[in-house]
């Protein structure tokens, strides 16, 4: 007969399982007049190895290729290659990077940044931080532009993992983000008319609706999985 309590306990105690995402701050700050670099101060320490996102708008940027490029504490930074989207020409962009292991006991992160306007523009930034049991890895980011005002959607993503947080980012071309729909909550921020927005422990990369009162917007989104270590092999089966 075979003996199935021992294969069972086995099962039940060392196969990963999904942990809970949690948001533990979100900061943020606009009206930054550097044309280089914006210091942003954090509603509390970071902890250590929790995931850092960052959420850039550039507003009347010098050029439509303004970019995030480096953050001066926190821990890896990481610049994505699909979050980047700038809107008619130079009239705004954004952009994102992050962090997958955060450095515990940082208060202040300054952010540089190519192509900003110290003259007629200016520049605002997001921080979300998430912790979770597992590990933080990246999953797919994009972006999308709009035309219509309103009420526009935001960017629809196609996750691969079963379980993600997701950071959504929007800009308007004078502001004017003040909504947004579903389970983005988790935060759902705006600022002198700039909006961000995150969604955590979902399986779903259906965009989401914005509301804003501008009739152009450049809008980016970036979405985290997580990892475990592999489960064991099975033990031998005991006849």
């Amino acid at each position: 007969m075979i003996k199935l309590l021992p294969i069972l306990a086995f099962l039940f105690c060392c196969s990963p399982a999904n942990a809970t995402w949690s948001l533990v701050q979100h900061p943020n700050t606009h009206a930054c007049a550097s044309a280089t670099s914006c210091a942003l101060t954090l509603t509390q320490n970071t902890g250590s190895g929790n995931l850092l996102i960052f959420l850039i708008s550039f507003y009347n940027p010098t050029s439509g290729s303004a970019s995030l490029t480096g953050i001066s504490a926190g821990g890896s930074y990481v610049h994505p290659a699909g979050c980047q989207v700038a809107v008619n020409g130079s009239d705004l962009a954004t952009d994102c990077g992050y962090v997958l292991s955060s450095t515990g006991g940082v208060s202040a992160i300054t952010f540089t940044y190519t192509n900003g306007n110290s003259t007629s523009g200016y520049t605002a930034i997001s921080m979300f931080e998430y912790h979770t049991t597992l590990t933080a890895a990246f999953d797919v980011d994009g972006t999308r532009v709009s035309s219509t005002g309103g009420s526009p959607a935001g960017v629809t993503l196609t996750l691969t993992g079963s379980n993600d947080v997701i950071a959504q980012n929007i800009n308007g071309l004078s502001g004017g983000a003040s909504a947004i729909t579903g389970t983005y909550t988790n935060p759902a921020d705006f600022i002198a008319g700039f909006g961000w927005a995150g969604s955590i422990n979902t399986n779903s990369g259906t965009a989401p609706t914005w509301t804003i009162t501008s009739n152009e917007a450049g809008m980016s989104a970036i979405a985290f999985k997580e990892t475990s270590t592999p489960t064991p092999s099975m033990p031998p089966v005991v006849l």
